[in-house]
């Protein structure tokens, strides 16, 4: 008998145990978002480092992309643990991450509508009227 109330006890403490470590855990998470502007900011960085980084022989591509994630990390006052922990959550809450990178998407595709150059009117139909 006192096997089984001790069983039981140490079942409740388990889950009294685990229960608060959820709660600490969905606390760190970094809210969505800030996660957008942090996960768009840290894909920028990703891109220029393998795009341009890479390419020059002269730079160490992987030091200069930690050293400009980190200071992203800073400006926005999240650490790179804590990134990777709401990474994780986000992947893994399907119905969370997939809201963040539409809106990340759609970030990506006005930034690159703005950044092309706008047409000219042919001069050939303005001479015709």
């Amino acid at each position: 008998m006192n096997r089984f109330i001790l069983g039981i006890f140490l079942i409740s403490l388990t889950s009294l145990m685990y229960s608060c470590k959820t709660k600490d855990d969905a606390s760190a998470i970094i809210k969505p978002e800030k996660m957008r502007e942090v996960l768009w900011e840290y894909l920028q960085i990703q891109h220029y480092a393998q795009e341009v980084l890479s390419k020059d022989s002269t730079i160490n591509d992987t030091l200069a992309f930690l050293q400009l994630r980190d200071s992203m990390f800073l400006r926005h006052q999240v650490d790179a643990r804590n990134f990777e922990k709401s990474m994780l959550h986000y992947r893994t809450h399907p119905d969370q991450f997939l809201p963040l990178l539409d809106s990340i998407s759609a970030m990506q595709q006005r930034n690159i509508k703005s950044q092309q150059p706008k047409k000219q009117f042919d001069l050939e139909i303005l001479e015709l009227y």
